[in-house]
């Protein structure tokens, strides 16, 4: 295996490890989780969740370090836009969702350990 797909492997083995911990938190704390990994196109919603009559599209980023910054600093305007793509093709067929959110759960390592925030109402949303 050569280097860079090493690292893409490692890259994609923390992103799971990720969101199995920010599902563990989720549930923690009083949330349904209705899907994972919903994919529409090349857009992806890491976790769709329920708290109380508010579905919550949750983005889960993970990294091992913050010497590039912190994993909640790394979303992109153009990364809004296709999480609220993919959001509104997976209510398309559910007209009974009344109330959304887009959250994120960020996961770093520092000194050894796991640091987990939970950023609610990230950008503005509809409902």
């Amino acid at each position: 295996m050569n280097r860079k797909s090493a690292s893409h492997s490692q890259k994609k083995a923390l992103g799971r490890k990720g969101e199995e911990m920010a599902v563990r938190y989720l549930i923690k704390n009083g949330f349904e989780i209705i899907d994972r990994n919903f994919r529409i196109g090349r857009a992806e919603i890491d976790i769709i969740a329920k708290e109380n009559e508010e579905w919550v599209f949750v983005e889960v980023k993970t990294r091992s370090s913050v010497k590039q910054g912190y994993p909640e600093q790394s979303i992109s305007i153009k990364q809004e836009e296709t999480l609220r793509s993919a959001a509104l093709d997976f209510m398309f067929d559910r007209p009974e969702i009344p109330f959304i959110r887009f959250d994120v759960v960020a996961i770093h390592k520092e000194e050894n350990r796991t640091h987990l925030k939970h950023f609610r109402d990230i950008f503005p949303s509809w409902g």
